[in-house]
């Protein structure tokens, strides 16, 4: 009988303490999911607001080509127009404000 109670006793400090492992290891695994999910929503965040910086990068890079060509578009019209003012001059007088125009564009390095 007293090693019937001995082996009782013994089963249950076992039960006990495999209750109490497996509070700790619940305890862990909530820790674990709870940074899991943590970590998956900023990753989510992160992923949306990266789309948003690619987004605004291309539309950056496409206004920039547009003003790229503008500016080439205005640089062929000032080159124009400045030879138009040189070459509707008539014989014997001296356009200054052409001639300022066309200095201006050769040193500004435009091909004329």
């Amino acid at each position: 009988m007293k090693a019937l109670k001995e082996q009782l006793r013994q089963k249950e400090e076992q039960l006990q303490a495999n209750q109490q492992q497996s509070s700790l290891l619940a305890a862990e695994l909530r820790d674990a999911s709870s940074t899991r999910d943590r970590t998956m929503s900023e990753l989510y965040h992160m992923k949306v607001e990266a789309d948003a910086l690619r987004q605004a990068k291309a539309e950056a890079q496409a206004q920039c080509a547009r003003l790229e060509r503008l500016v080439e578009q205005m640089k062929a019209e000032a080159k124009q127009e400045a030879v138009r003012m040189i070459i509707n001059l008539p014989t014997g007088f001296i356009d200054l404000n052409g001639l300022i125009c066309w200095i201006c564009l050769l040193n500004s390095g435009l091909e004329i």
